[in-house]
């Protein structure tokens, strides 16, 4: 048997993969996991391990991540499938797979096919979901509180959760304040977030929460600027989707969501002027001997004055 996982959603995809191993060694007390990267591995290895009957085990499990790599294995596939030994099933895994190829038909016909689309249209739906199957709760306004705190990646959001869940089944925003390290990109928007809405005693704490991280000043003023340069884009864009932006762009949806609601009312004057600034304070810490943190601190006043 063979059985396809295709996708980016790379958190699922994982589960999916560690739910149909689990499965197989239940079902043979004798299993043999071998694990390739197509992408390291020969043509010739792959053919080998996955024609070749176990010697030594009743059954035989072959992993194989990112397949499409193998181009004569995809060429390959429809005799492969019907040829593979029944002491053998196989696992493809890859991020994505072109839907008007002839290797995406018989890849659908032949082999037990499951795709895995990315949950970042609706994380916070995600989300509450995912704390609902970990047996605990939360509400979207606290999901929301997570995702700034940690980012979108699935798999530690999904270990955050179990960490949330087992020191209380319903997640509030006191127990991520408490549990949940902040992302730096992440602390770094909510930085922004203060500075534009004027309160620079918070942007302040977040910016001296970040040094007690020992992030750099110049590293915080490289994520600031990244921020920036997403808000010039969603600013850019006329009013266009956050989906449309973002696979433009290459960017989170969820991500360029914050960026709409965070350059909502900023003039484009007001932001060339933001970017203008960060530029000549990073020119100036590059290329001067001045006290970094110092000038950070007067940056971060100057944009919370401007607001």
């Amino acid at each position: 048997m063979i059985y396809t996982l295709v996708g980016t959603n790379t958190h699922a995809r994982d589960v999916a993969l560690k739910a149909r191993t689990s499965e197989l060694t239940k079902q043979h007390k004798s299993l043999d996991i071998v694990r390739i990267d197509a992408a390291d591995k020969g043509h010739e290895h792959i053919i080998d391990a996955i024609s070749h009957v176990p010697m030594f085990e009743a059954h035989r499990l072959v992993i194989i991540r990112d397949f499409t790599s193998d181009k004569l294995l995809v060429m390959q596939l429809e005799k492969i499938a019907l040829n593979i030994p029944e002491t053998i099933s196989v696992i493809l895994i890859a991020d994505k797979l072109d839907k008007r190829t002839e290797a995406y038909k018989l890849l659908r016909k032949l082999t037990k096919y499951s795709e895995f689309n990315s949950a970042e249209k609706d994380p916070v739906g995600w989300l509450i979901a995912e704390a609902k199957s970990q047996g605990g709760e939360l509400d979207r306004q606290t999901a929301q509180r997570l995702l700034d705190t940690v980012g979108t990646d699935q798999t530690l959001l999904a270990n955050e959760l179990a960490k949330l869940i087992a020191y209380a089944p319903t997640i509030t925003t006191q127990t991520i304040a408490l549990l949940c390290e902040p992302l730096p990109q992440s602390s770094t928007f909510q930085l922004l977030d203060a500075a534009f809405a004027g309160n620079g005693a918070k942007a302040q704490a977040l910016y001296d929460d970040q040094r007690r991280q020992r992030v750099e000043p110049l590293a915080i003023l490289a994520m600031v600027a990244w921020q920036l340069h997403i808000l010039a884009l969603v600013q850019a864009s006329n009013g266009a989707p956050p989906d449309t932006i973002a696979k433009q762009a290459r960017i989170s949806p969820f991500v360029v969501t914050k960026a709409a609601r965070a350059v909502r009312g900023m003039s484009a004057t007001r932001l060339r002027k933001l970017i203008q600034q960060t530029l000549d304070l990073d020119i100036r810490l590059k290329t001067q001997s001045i006290d970094a943190d110092a000038a950070m601190r007067h940056y971060l006043m100057t944009l919370t004055q401007a607001s």
